[in-house]
């Protein structure tokens, strides 16, 4: 037992430089700002005014910029957050908005084929249960308590070696919106478009479908009980990377959406390129193939508000 003991306690000393470099790693970590901490830091503050919230994926985090509303609002999208994580976001914090009127939520061509949880951005859940306090049943997973695994051992390392200074908030706005400058622009080009058109198709699944359809249905029963109105927007999107879509998912998806208004008698309003006269996007309104930048997010959250205020009105 003595001998055992011995063995145990120079193994403690052999590794204990690993320990504490890992202890110094995770401490600082865990002081680091991310897009995460930083949008609810900031939801905190705006919660009890917002009177418009925006959920879905990046094309309305980099879509819609709240400064150009007329009501008060914050812009709670993310890159891949999927109808499962809205919903879950709404029944953590409804309540918590006592001013809040309406929801604009993103209606993309991923919306009904991704799952957030399974998929290829699985380690983005982490972030949400730490700073959204969300729940998402995920079982025991070492990423929900130490940051180096939410960040993964490999990206934790090259903060380390940038000194701590890489910054993960770059471009987020107060209200939540994610500034993409103009002249920050990538490739625009057919190539690109249809590359980035297959590879979002290769990442739908028609198993997802149900646990989408099932979260958007939380969605419209949780807003019609408050009075608050739906508005199922889809950003613009360049021509060469749509012409790309898949055309059966496209119906598919239009199949569903349409069963799911057809259920509800709530306020739901339906804002989309095929239903309404868009205002023209050109290239320069881009940030890539399916995101607009700051300009684009200017001219597309304007028409936005004024059918909101058109609505309002009638």
């Amino acid at each position: 037992m003595a001998a055992l003991r011995k063995i145990i306690i120079r193994l403690l000393l052999v590794t204990s430089p690993c320990w504490v470099f890992c202890s110094y790693l995770e401490f600082k970590l865990n002081a680091l700002e991310n897009s995460y901490s930083y949008k609810m830091n900031q939801f905190i503050v705006n919660e009890k005014a917002t009177e418009l919230l925006v959920l879905g994926n990046s094309e309305m985090l980099k879509g819609l910029n709240p400064s150009y509303l007329s009501s008060r609002g914050f812009n709670m999208a993310h890159v891949s957050q999927t109808y499962s994580i809205d919903e879950k976001i709404l029944a953590m914090y409804l309540d918590s908005m006592p001013n809040l009127h309406t929801v604009i939520l993103g209606l993309s061509y991923l919306s009904f084929g991704e799952n957030l949880e399974t998929g290829e951005e699985a380690w983005r859940t982490a972030f949400y249960e730490k700073h959204y306090k969300l729940n998402l049943n995920q079982g025991f997973e070492l990423k929900n308590y130490a940051a180096i695994f939410r960040y993964t051992p490999y990206e934790s390392l090259k903060i380390f070696l940038s000194g701590f200074k890489t910054n993960l908030t770059k471009g987020f706005q107060p209200n939540g919106y994610l500034l993409v400058p103009a002249n920050e622009q990538g490739s625009l080009s057919d190539e690109n478009a249809m590359a980035r058109a297959t590879a979002h198709t290769a990442g739908l699944k028609e198993s997802n479908k149900q646990k989408s359809t099932e979260a958007l249905g939380q969605i419209i029963q949780m807003l019609a009980q408050k009075n608050i109105s739906l508005w199922l927007v889809t950003p613009p999107l360049m021509k060469n990377y749509k012409s790309n879509l898949n055309e059966k998912w496209l119906s598919e998806n239009q199949n569903l959406l349409d069963s799911m208004i057809k259920k509800n008698t709530s306020k739901i309003f339906v804002v989309s390129p095929e239903t309404m006269n868009y205002p023209v996007f050109a290239e320069s309104d881009f940030s890539d193939v399916n995101h607009l930048n700051e300009h684009g997010a200017q001219k597309f959250t304007h028409y936005i508000d004024s059918l909101i205020k058109i609505q309002v009105t009638q």
